[in-house]
């Protein structure tokens, strides 16, 4: 979800938080999708114009994804017919990239096995993003990522609640805003009719 959520207008103001490269290595790093000492050896490996390539990769994705679950939303859980082929062989060349390997590392709790990615390429870096999305598509109900109501609101979320009508994407922010405006249409009316 928080894929989704690289693009914001929380105050009306977009805010692209995948913008180049290097922003989309540290989002990477703050989502847990790719260790500092990775993101440090991307930085060192890759050129700003790699990096960036990545990013903007990373940003066509994020709308293809978005648009797959706007149609899913609408009801239909299938992939949009126009290009979705080319889409899922493209996600399928990005998971052939991956170059993986187990490691035995001793934590606190012990003996563990740690399957650790290498990123030979720049284009690598999409791996951990286009993992995290087929795990979305193969659960069994896309209609339960939904879309914030409030028009003005960019965000997406799961819908958890028991009767699936969650709306807003915090019922603290857009939930209370819809609330108030609702509000204030009621008095203007109530108001408009004592006159």
């Amino acid at each position: 979800m928080d894929f989704l959520n690289t693009i914001a207008a929380p105050k009306g103001s977009l805010i692209e938080f995948i913008g180049d490269g290097r922003a989309y290595v540290s989002w990477l790093v703050s989502a847990k999708l790719l260790c500092d000492i990775d993101a440090k050896q991307a930085f060192a490996t890759y050129s700003t114009k790699q990096l960036d390539e990545v990013a903007n990769e990373a940003r066509l994705l994020r709308e293809w994804f978005r648009g797959c679950l706007g149609i899913a939303r609408k009801g239909s859980a299938a992939l949009p017919a126009r290009s979705s082929e080319e889409w899922l062989n493209h996600l399928n060349a990005l998971f052939a990239m991956q170059s993986s390997y187990k490691r035995l590392e001793v934590g606190t709790n012990g003996w563990h096995l740690v399957v650790h990615q290498r990123y030979d390429r720049a284009e690598q870096l999409l791996t951990p993003v286009v993992e995290s999305i087929s795990r979305i598509f193969v659960k069994p109900d896309l209609t339960l990522i939904k879309r914030c109501a409030n028009a003005d609101c960019t965000l997406w979320f799961h819908d958890r609640t028991k009767a699936h009508s969650r709306a807003y994407c915090s019922p603290a922010m857009c939930g209370n805003r819809a609330k108030v405006a609702a509000y204030r249409a009621r008095q203007k009316n109530i108001n408009f009719m004592l006159v």
